[in-house]
């Protein structure tokens, strides 16, 4: 048998869309009508499996609504479970990394800020073009955080993520 192809059609046909999440349409083995397509993975995300291959449930979505999938697509508030369709839009890696949240490994509670141990004072950074630029050195971390968002206000602008 050939491959499925997976068109906006096609999954039209296997789901129903309400509210974020797709549910079937058609029984298949392991589901009936109605039920909710797919589980959560590890990272939050859902993930369906269509004819032994595993999709994740925001790009069938978005592919569901619009007929293409774009390289990546974005969850604008960075839940990656709230699939529903306002929040997701197209992107590609360098859009995507813009609205990516805090890192984890950041000590000073603000994004783009840490402490520079040879000036004593707080230094901000922001990433764009493929490098980070630094801002500027502030003695407080107010004064970082204000000058870190406007830049990035400025530079990232609809993918702008501050937390």
């Amino acid at each position: 048998m050939a491959e499925q192809i997976i068109t906006k059609e096609y999954l039209n046909e296997l789901f129903e869309y309400r509210e974020g999440e797709i549910y079937w349409k058609i029984p298949t083995r392991g589901h009936s009508v109605g039920m909710l397509a797919g589980s959560v993975n590890k990272l939050g995300y859902r993930a369906v499996k269509i004819n032994s291959k595993l999709y994740k449930a925001h790009r069938l979505i978005y592919l569901m609504f619009n007929g293409e999938l774009p390289e990546i697509i974005d969850h604008i508030d960075g839940n990656p479970s709230n699939n529903r369709i306002e929040n997701l839009r197209p992107a590609n890696t360098s859009l995507n990394r813009k609205n990516a949240k805090i890192n984890k490994n950041n000590t000073s509670g603000v994004k783009g800020v840490s402490w520079d141990s040879q000036s004593g004072r707080w230094k901000a950074r922001i990433w764009s073009n493929k490098k980070t630029h630094t801002i500027g050195l502030f003695n407080t971390i107010a004064e970082a955080e204000k000058v870190v968002k406007l830049a990035r206000e400025r530079l990232h602008m609809d993918f702008a993520r501050h937390s």
